[in-house]
């Protein structure tokens, strides 16, 4: 259905939502990068780590370096 009305695989969809949802977590909150996954729903945050490492191609702790240097 997702696929059909949106183009993409319901799964890519809720990806991208996580990833976003950690993007702002990361950037915007002083929560650790284990309590982020935690309140994203990982049970493990090292595979909270390799899914945002997957989607990103960086580290949620260098991810969120690079923001705050931005600012």
């Amino acid at each position: 259905m997702c696929r059909r009305i949106v183009g993409v695989p319901s799964k890519r969809l809720v990806h991208e939502r996580l990833m976003q949802e950690a993007r702002r977590m990361l950037t915007f909150t002083g929560m650790t990068v284990n309590e982020i996954g935690y309140q994203l729903g990982f049970q493990d945050p090292v595979y909270f780590c390799r899914f945002f490492a997957r989607h990103a191609d960086t580290t949620p702790s260098n991810y969120r370096h690079h923001q705050l240097s931005q600012s």
